[in-house]
């Protein structure tokens, strides 16, 4: 009779510091998000380069942005929001899926949890709102040329503030390629074009995760 006791004392307590130690470790430690993240992105970046270039050759066929005819423009804007809402969708399928290969009971709340944590608030929360704050500042002020190098710059450090935080470690390839291209052609913005440069510094750059994480990764 104490033999059963005991052993059910025993498993109640490596429940108890199974519990605990769920809640004292981010579960990214055990889920690997990078094959997942790096798709996402590899698709992001591809739709940049796609989509910077049919932009482009709009403003060479019509001479100018502003001569560009309005249902032509709403359409490729439209085409632009739809593929960011179904990347945007994918990539939260696409985390939720490999998450429960570890947690099969975890929930959406759960997970917001486990991103949002005061660690990731700590960093997400300065970095977008001076993101947004110099972008606003840039094209205000009549400088859009600074402003693709400029946010290349600042999601480079963005992507590398996140690498020990999401455990993912391909992400230091594509936040330096960030910030290495967004340094270039910042001294370049005079003569390069802003379309030209973002698929230099994003369209190019994203996709490096994925190409990290096939040669690195596996």
């Amino acid at each position: 009779m104490n033999s059963r006791e005991d052993l059910k004392k025993l498993v109640d307590d490596l429940e108890s510091i199974k519990a605990a130690i769920d809640k004292s470790n981010s579960i990214w430690k055990y889920v690997d998000l990078t094959r997942r993240i790096s798709l996402v992105l590899l698709f992001t970046g591809v739709a940049i380069m796609l989509f910077s270039a049919v932009m482009y050759a709009l403003i060479q066929y019509y001479g100018e942005y502003e001569s560009i005819p309005g249902h032509i423009r709403g359409a490729f804007y439209l085409s632009v929001a739809v593929v960011a809402v179904s990347v945007a969708l994918g990539k939260i399928k696409g985390v939720m899926d490999e998450t429960r290969t570890i947690y099969g009971n975890i929930t959406v709340m759960r997970l917001l949890k486990e991103i949002y944590t005061p660690q990731t608030l700590c960093i997400l929360i300065p970095y977008l709102t001076v993101i947004t704050v110099v972008a606003m500042f840039l094209i205000q002020n009549g400088l859009t040329a600074y402003t693709v190098p400029a946010l290349s710059i600042l999601f480079g450090l963005f992507l590398l503030a996140f690498v020990n935080v999401f455990f993912m470690k391909e992400l230091l390839v594509t936040g330096d390629w960030l910030l290495g291209t967004g340094l270039l052609t910042l001294f370049m913005a005079g003569t390069l074009h802003p379309l030209f440069a973002l698929i230099l510094t994003f369209g190019l750059g994203l996709p490096t995760m994925y190409v990290a994480y096939r040669f690195w990764g596996n």
